[in-house]
């Protein structure tokens, strides 16, 4: 008897050092991811700071051998970095178990759609180091703000909150009558 219950003791501690285990690597899988986000933000800022700064950044990562002349559109790419970089973490944490995903879906409800419709910024999801799972959610989304009739059923029922009409080629956010209703 003695036995058996050292054995059930030998086991709940187990579980318990395995529970401890998961979540505490889980805890440092976001702590992480936290960790680079704000380092590549540090870079974004920096790079913002001036255009001088501006122009060696996008030379760093570039086939250039020359920084190019600062423009609208690299301080446009930049600010989206910081955006995106934003997003992603929130995307993380959705997967790491440390955020709920009711507040990770409202920032992908509300902030990633304008984002995915600008084709300059939509390239960065895709070609710019994103998250392979981040940059895939992207392109879905994309297609689906592109042609929310055409897409198939799972995307479909993943992005319906998601309705955010192109008027006039353009897209645009519900106003506060159609905000949180599901459209039909």
């Amino acid at each position: 008897m003695e036995q058996v219950f050292q054995l059930m003791l030998a086991g709940v501690g187990l579980i318990i050092s395995y529970v401890v285990w998961h979540s505490s690597a889980r805890t440092a899988r976001a702590q992480y991811h936290q960790s680079m986000q704000a380092a590549w933000n540090v870079y974004n800022q920096a790079a913002l700071a001036s255009k001088e700064n501006l122009e060696v950044a996008e030379w760093l990562f570039s086939w250039n051998e020359k920084p190019p002349a600062a423009s609208s559109a690299m301080q446009r790419r930049y600010l989206a970095f910081m955006s995106i970089n934003a997003i992603q973490a929130a995307f993380h944490g959705m997967m790491d178990g440390v955020m709920s995903a009711s507040y990770a879906d409202r920032n992908f409800e509300q902030l990633l759609p304008p984002l995915v419709w600008k084709d300059e910024i939509f390239q960065l999801t895709q070609y710019r180091g994103y998250d392979r799972r981040f940059a895939l959610l992207c392109a879905e989304l994309r297609k689906y703000l592109e042609d929310p009739e055409g897409s198939d059923p799972k995307t479909k029922k993943k992005f319906k909150s998601y309705s955010l009409p192109p008027i006039d080629g353009r897209l645009s956010l519900p106003d506060e009558t159609t905000r949180g209703k599901q459209q039909k």
